[in-house]
């Protein structure tokens, strides 16, 4: 039990790791955020998603009681609906796990035409959710904001997801004209966070479940998306923000393959993440040289297995990763399951002080 009181805090291992320099052991970052609800007690993740005050104080009680080393993440309640001139429908229902669209603010190719890029100083959401983040950039966090641009994810938040599929066949060029608009709203966003907090003080992040292989091909991602990622991510570089943290959702190999990833700028040196349908291994050889690499623990596995396969898993994880040249955090392949059963979770922090010491 010696390691409770020899080690780092978790905000020292994060900082370290970004910044090159040595940590104690592997950091634990399990992209966990419904799950601060359970902690808390609420029954469903409503106020967790609504409110950015309870989102705060869900994810300081959540590191203390686990130790891991996840920042803070923060975005607008609006969520990138609501901006737009959509409408949405929080998490309230105990069946729900995240922010749902309701009502597009995109309905024919003629609506995305007139759409106009919002003002983020005039979203409410934006400017509450700024007040809590400003507490973490007081306390020299370096949380991470969520920008939206440059992804197909952006877009099914302004267009329904079949409709973006269908364009992509027969108005591709509208798919364009939408993405280079999330773009300017992602660039927007970010200078009014660099005038609130300046540059250097927080990351961006963001993740693209639409954009996988899933749904869309690697000739259509290349084609298609990857010019409006890069230009989206280079633009915020551009402005001072220091990397992005993007979690690759989903299956995302023949992307990979193409070299299309590649074309993504995270600045230096950016933290890269793959679902659990990318080899952990190939993310490594593939990516470790450029960028920190986030592990991928199988997210059903962790809400539905044992402790002890818990532990497996995170172990095995842990082995492919941990000597990645830019760094390693042991972390799960998309978003903490919120009913994660305590002990699984605290499988991710006992491995890597079991397992993960350097």
């Amino acid at each position: 039990m010696s390691y409770y009181c020899a080690e780092m805090k978790p905000e020292q291992r994060w900082r370290a790791i970004i910044r090159g320099d040595p940590v104690d052991r592997v950091p634990v970052f399990p992209w966990a955020f419904g799950h601060g609800a359970m902690l808390l007690g609420f029954p469903n993740l409503g106020d967790l998603y609504a409110k950015p005050e309870v989102a705060y104080k869900a994810q300081m009680l959540a590191r203390e009681i686990y130790g891991w080393d996840q920042p803070l993440l923060f975005w607008s309640p609006s969520w990138g609906i609501t901006e737009y001139g959509g409408k949405s429908l929080f998490p309230y229902n105990p069946k729900m796990m995240s922010v749902t669209m309701v009502e597009a603010a995109v309905k024919t190719p003629e609506d995305a035409e007139k759409l106009e890029v919002p003002d983020p100083r005039k979203d409410p959401n934006m400017i509450e959710a700024m007040k809590w983040m400003r507490k973490a950039v007081e306390r020299k966090e370096l949380p991470l904001f969520f920008l939206c641009g440059g992804w197909l994810t952006n877009l099914d938040k302004i267009v329904e997801i079949q409709t973006v599929m269908r364009w992509l066949r027969i108005h591709p060029d509208i798919i364009r004209k939408l993405l280079a608009k999330t773009v300017e709203f992602a660039v927007r966003q970010t200078e009014l966070l660099i005038n609130e907090f300046g540059a250097g003080t927080w990351m961006a992040m963001d993740f693209t479940p639409t954009d996988s292989n899933t749904l869309i091909s690697a000739d259509t991602f290349g084609n298609i998306v990857v010019p409006y990622a890069a230009q989206a991510h280079q633009k915020v570089l551009d402005l001072g923000v220091p990397m992005w943290v993007t979690h690759y959702c989903s299956n995302q190999n023949a992307n990979i393959k193409a070299g299309h990833i590649d074309k993504v700028p995270l600045g230096k040196p950016g933290v890269i993440h793959f679902g659990p349908e990318v080899d952990l291994k190939l993310a490594v050889e593939r990516f470790g040289k450029r960028n920190i690499v986030l592990g991928n623990v199988d997210p059903p596995s962790l809400l539905l297995q044992s402790y002890e396969d818990c532990l497996r898993l995170a172990k095995a994880d842990i082995e492919k990763g941990m000597h990645s040249p830019k760094g390693y955090m042991l972390g799960v392949g998309c978003e903490l399951p919120p009913k994660t059963p305590t002990a699984n979770v605290y499988a991710l922090v006992k491995a890597a002080r079991e397992y993960g010491r350097y």
